[in-house]
């Protein structure tokens, strides 16, 4: 099926599995393992894309939503997916469990079968939330 051709689309879910390399000055979640999973849906070359990035380290594992923008190139061996956008911490557990942060992504296909993914932003750890008691009164 053409997807050249206005009203068809591919629907692309892929879930993925790599290790994470640190290029910052700090080495937050260098050689963690990452898992992946997003969905993209692909009408005359591109279209949006949504899922959820997870970075497992020994001390603890933090995750991302993101959504975007994907494009699709044809190559003589299979389709080049790459996408583009925003992402934003929503739990973690451990020693990341209050972190915070937010940013952009861009991910290339390096082949019909892997990608390598850019995420820049900025991360911070926060407090946890103050633990209330109440005392009775008399």
């Amino acid at each position: 099926m053409p997807l050249d051709q206005q009203g068809q689309k591919m629907v692309v879910g892929l879930t993925s599995t790599g290790s994470n390399k640190n290029t910052d000055k700090t080495d937050f979640m260098n050689d963690a393992q990452v898992v992946w999973g997003g969905t993209t849906v692909i009408e005359q070359g591109k279209g949006p894309e949504q899922g959820i990035i997870t970075l497992v380290a020994k001390d603890g594992t933090a995750s991302a939503v993101f959504t975007g923008t994907a494009t699709m190139q044809m190559q003589q061996d299979g389709p080049r997916i790459n996408g583009q956008g925003t992402w934003e911490v929503v739990s973690g557990t451990g020693a990341y469990e209050n972190y915070k942060g937010k940013g952009n992504y861009t991910r290339t296909a390096t082949s019909k079968t892997d990608f390598e993914g850019e995420w820049k932003g900025s991360l911070t750890k926060g407090m946890r939330d103050p633990e209330t008691t109440a005392s009775p009164r008399r």
